[in-house]
């Protein structure tokens, strides 16, 4: 192997295994973070924690879900020792660091196998566990770790609802793998391949490939046919959700510009007075009352289903609690289903735009 010039992280192999260059090409780059990226840290602590206190609901039940997806797994599994964040270093044959990360949740005591549990909290559906080289890694360190045979990695996204799972038993293979990737990452060679590695990529701005990738679209303008196949048009929309990250990241930075300097060639922030909100419900149904009958105005309410929910298993629970015994938050939610079907439906269900996984 190449020289190390410094220690691959497990998160970034997708990347590099896709676009080799990648790695070089945003060497000095400054570390990039974004809201959603914060947002995530903080909901792995509070799984961690097992807290969903000042969480909206989403959030809360995003927590939960993690929560009964843990408990659930270690039913299943057989493996009663959980260790949160755990450090996983992957070896060469010689002993050598290759690279080294940290699992979400690292599962033990049973055998000589173990799992591997990693939270998703994106929207954007992630690669699934039986080819995810940064899962694959950590299957190797919790192997190298515990001298285990196997390890079963688990990829989690409760937003999505999508989870996805491989046993690893080869350890061998696993470690030739990540072995010709950072080979490749760190040759002389410079290699590019525009495609979904550019998508987190911090060198979009001067990279060549993507710069291709974007001159491409731009012949949608002057050629009506450009879509005339589902190939093309199916090649055209994956391209463009590429450059869509980009346009944010571009739309970000102008904001940052405002800001800091209110105006930027031109362009300014016009501000917009805010949605009214009804800020005490039981306030304003006094004061109508005479023109609107209570019964009026609850046409124009809209309760939170999922706060109410929250409510209803927070009582519930609480209320077992009192009396002696004990449900479980997922029990509770399936009570609540049970009382509150007859008094609410689902609105029309929206659609989203997925890639078919090779079988």
């Amino acid at each position: 192997m190449s020289e190390k010039i410094e220690i691959l992280r497990p998160s970034a192999l997708q990347q590099y295994s896709a676009c080799p260059g990648s790695y070089k090409m945003q060497l000095g780059f400054p570390p990039e973070t974004s809201p959603e990226a914060e947002e995530g840290t903080m909901l792995h602590e509070r799984v961690r924690r097992n807290d969903t206190d000042g969480l909206d609901v989403e959030q809360a039940g995003a927590v939960e879900e993690c929560r009964q997806f843990l408990e659930d797994t270690i039913r299943d599994s057989g493996l009663a020792t959980a260790t949160f964040e755990n450090p996983l270093e992957i070896h060469d044959e010689d002993g050598s660091l290759l690279t080294k990360g940290t699992a979400d949740v690292l599962l033990t005591g049973k055998g000589d196998t173990c799992a591997v549990i990693d939270w998703k909290f994106g929207r954007v559906p992630v690669e699934d566990a039986a080819t995810n080289l940064q899962l694959a890694a950590y299957a190797l360190g919790a192997m190298q770790l515990i001298k285990a045979q196997s390890c079963t990695v688990h990829v989690f996204q409760p937003r999505i609802k999508k989870h996805t799972q491989y046993t690893f038993s080869k350890p061998e293979a696993i470690l030739q793998n990540i072995q010709k990737v950072i080979s490749r990452a760190k040759s002389d060679a410079l290699i590019l391949r525009a495609g979904e590695a550019c998508r987190y990529c911090k060198a979009k701005a001067v990279c060549p490939a993507f710069r291709r990738q974007t001159d491409a679209l731009a012949i949608l303008r002057d050629n009506a046919d450009a879509l005339a196949t589902p190939e093309r048009l199916a090649e055209y929309y994956a391209k463009t959700q590429i450059v869509k990250k980009f346009c944010t990241q571009i739309e970000d930075a102008m904001k940052a510009y405002l800001d800091e300097h209110g105006e930027c060639a031109g362009y300014f922030y016009k501000e917009i007075a805010g949605k009214r909100e009804v800020s005490d419900i039981a306030g304003l149904c006094v004061a109508v009352d005479g023109l609107i009958t209570h019964s009026e105005f609850l046409d124009c309410c809209t309760a939170s289903t999922s706060k109410v929910e929250a409510l209803f298993v927070e009582k519930l629970t609480a209320a077992a609690t009192a009396n002696g015994g004990k449900i479980t938050k997922k029990d509770a939610k399936a009570k609540f289903e049970e009382v509150a079907a007859a008094f609410i439906q689902r609105g029309t269900p929206s659609r989203r735009i997925e890639l078919k996984q090779a079988e």
